[in-house]
């Protein structure tokens, strides 16, 4: 077997002059391209030189090593790049300037250009290494300079970065895209200079460790990126084919950015059609200094709202300066060291294995199951051998004073399975239930969260012997006369509550209207329009729209609770108005819970000399088209009975009743008596089919 080579590019037949004005790139890619041909080994830059370069490209099991003191350095100007192309190298002229299109967004040329240090696609088993410095060009001409990646790479695998310096740079600093197993250890970045300046891109990886880094940069530090069909892309990489970004670990680094976030995950990734090849999960960061914390929820590529699904997220002993409030918004199940998401996602397995967490040993394995023959069910499967062990679960926040269930259809091969709810304060279960029937079985287990927390919920083997278990349509709800109890009592599985006197004589009707029925379109009669909130000249008509009885009202405060103090509200996007011929004449609010995901309709209501004229089911339908096109599973309302035409034109738009309160049912009756209706389909609190309400 033939020994791994080791030169050093200032000796000869390389003889690169090292001396901070001749381009050494010909002489450093003939030692790279030498040491390749030789089956890999070690190219070295030598101590205390200063390599001026075009660029250079790395190739499987090659490392190239600083030695103390070195610097590779980028030099000014277009002259001297090549790209490759098969074995060669051929000429290119790289876009000069920060932008390169205004059409695309953030369409940074260095997305176009090739890094700096860059591995064509395949490559696998090389490194960046030493006490040395990458440094990019000077500026002196901020319109001109030619920014590029200092390091960059695309689907490789086996890499290693760590021990050097990244300075005076002006893009991203590192970009090692849809790429795996891979070490960055002890990097410094520092200094940059007319860009966006961010540190590390982790764009659709795997397998990665970031270990004892020091990143001050200029825009995010530290980011772990899920992207699908990014429109940048360029010769040298794309987002088309993604993978899931997961097994990433963050420790021991001093994380810091001058105007953005520290550390963060930009996800981007929810229009790919398969939600596991884009999702993130398995993230730990522990043992870090980070400045600022927060996620990038908005996608300039997308009209579709939402984001990828993030699962398996573990903070633990950081020292975090601040968190941005868009870090909360993110619905992370199994989240550590912060409130996990408060909403069961994906309980029907129609997007795979997304937001559930599982855990095998031995050859155990958790797969999930999109069609099963004779069937019309998604669903998932744990298998495992004997002594192994075999769990999904989804990691969730419940708090206290609820009494919950979790409810799902599951069946074994006879091995008998456990369903439970786990404290992961303390690996305590709350509750749980054993089953080993072999034909599909709805499950509901009642539970009692002792303290707000996190916990999860999930299904495992219970049996020492080898076995299967399928779990389909598992959902979180809590029963429907939970909120405002006074005290519950747990009889063999049965729930029993204790209210306060006179609880929901307050109480209104809670409607929701499932967004997977079809919207019929409204064309509105001539004359009329929509518009948006535009400041305060709406905030009188507003309030005109929507009081029964207009007086002795201030219109500013009002506005100012009923709107402005929901977080989840953006009035400007969210409050509508219908116009007559320019003239606001009703309101209505569609908004989005962040914590829930689910619609909202607030606030409807028709300027008192416009009443009477059906005006109010053209406000009920651009709210539900609006949620419905942002994905919102439903859209929920509260009304009175007492407003009689309010609700029958509720009911007439496809809105249905809520078992949510105490009394619920008996009103529901009276409501379908007052307008002869015979029958109803009726709702439990998190939307599923309760009953079917008959007079």
């Amino acid at each position: 077997m033939e020994e791994k080579v080791y030169v050093r590019v200032t000796d000869a037949p390389f003889s690169a002059a090292g001396d901070g004005v001749h381009n050494d790139r010909e002489e450093i890619q003939s030692a790279i391209d030498y040491v390749f041909s030789k089956g890999g080994g070690t190219v070295t830059l030598t101590a205390g030189r200063t390599f001026m370069s075009s660029g250079i490209f790395l190739k499987s099991n090659v490392s190239l090593f600083f030695e103390e003191g070195s610097v590779l350095k980028q030099v000014e100007g277009t002259d001297g790049y090549v790209k490759p192309k098969g074995d060669t190298y051929v000429p290119y002229t790289p876009l000069v300037g920060h932008n390169y299109s205004d059409k695309i967004k953030w369409s940074h040329c260095w997305y176009h250009n090739y890094p700096f240090i860059f591995a064509p696609e395949g490559s696998r088993n090389f490194s960046v290494r030493g006490k040395g410095t990458v440094s990019m060009a000077e500026v002196t001409d901020s319109k001109n300079i030619v920014k590029i990646c200092p390091i960059g790479f695309y689907r490789c695998s086996e890499f290693e970065i760590s021990d050097v310096r990244i300075t005076n740079y002006h893009s991203y600093a590192m970009m090692p895209f849809t790429s795996s197993d891979g070490l960055i250890s002890n990097v410094k970045i520092d200094s940059w200079s007319f860009g966006n300046g961010d540190g590390v891109c982790l764009m659709n990886c795997r397998n990665i460790k970031v270990t004892g880094c020091d990143f001050f940069t200029g825009d995010d530090s530290l980011y772990i990126f899920s992207s699908y069909k990014d429109p940048r892309k360029s010769e040298w990489w794309s987002s088309d084919e993604p993978q899931p970004s997961e097994n990433i670990e963050v420790d021991n680094c001093n994380l810091r950015s001058n105007h953005c976030k520290a550390f963060g995950m930009i996800l981007w990734g929810i229009d790919c059609p398969d939600k596991e090849k884009i999702q993130v999960r398995n993230v730990y960061v522990h043992d870090c200094h980070i400045e600022t914390l927060g996620n990038w929820l908005y996608n300039p590529y997308s009209d579709r709202a939402g984001y990828p699904p993030v699962t398996g997220v573990r903070f633990e002993n950081n020292v975090i300066d601040g968190i941005e409030a868009n870090f909360f918004e993110t619905k992370i199940s199994d989240l550590y060291g912060f409130p996990s998401s408060e909403k069961m996602i994906n309980g029907d397995f129609k997007d795979g294995l997304c937001f559930w967490a599982f855990k095998t040993s031995g050859k155990a394995k958790c797969v999930s199951k999109r069609e099963t023959p004779g069937e019309e069910l998604a669903h998932c499967v744990i298998s495992w051998c004997k002594n192994e062990y075999a769990g999904v679960y989804q990691g969730l926040f419940l708090r206290s004073g609820k009494a919950g269930y979790f409810r799902l259809k599951a069946r074994s091969n006879g091995e008998k399975c456990r369903i439970f709810v786990r404290d992961t304060s303390n690996d305590e279960v709350i509750a749980q239930v054993i089953f080993d029937n072999i034909e599909y079985k709805y499950f509901v287990l009642n539970f009692n969260v002792p303290c707000d927390g996190n916990y999860h919920l999930g299904v495992e083997n219970a049996s020492e012997n080898g076995g299967h278990a399928e779990i389909a349509d598992a959902s979180l709800g809590y029963h429907p006369l939970a909120d405002g109890y006074k005290s519950v009592i747990n009889d063999n599985g049965k729930v029993i509550f204790k209210y306060n006197d006179n609880l929901f004589s307050r109480n209104q009707l809670k409607m929701y209207w499932l967004t997977e029925n079809e919207l019929e379109d409204l064309t509105l009669p001539e004359g009329y329009s929509f518009s948006h909130y535009k400041g305060p000249e709406d905030i009188h008509v507003w309030n005109l729209c929507t009081t029964v009885v207009y007086e002795n009202v201030n219109d500013e405060l009002r506005f100012k609770r009923e709107i402005f103090d929901f977080q989840d509200i953006n009035p400007f996007e969210d409050v509508w108005f219908l116009d007559y011929k320019g003239e606001h004449v009703g309101t209505a609010t569609s908004f989005v819970h962040l914590s829930t995901g689910t619609g909202d309709m607030h606030w409807v209501g028709i300027r008192p000399d416009f009443r009477g004229k059906g005006l109010a089911k053209y406000l009920s339908y651009i709210v539900q088209k609006t949620l419905k096109d942002r994905g919102v599973p439903y859209v929920s309302l509260t009304t009175g009975e007492s407003r009689v035409s309010a609700v029958k034109s509720y009911l007439t738009a496809g809105f249905l009743p809520v078992e949510y309160a105490e009394g619920m049912q008996a009103r529901w009756i009276s409501v379908m008596r007052t307008y002869g209706i015979k029958s109803l389909q009726y709702l439990n609190e998190d939307a599923t089919p309760f009953k079917i309400l008959y007079i």
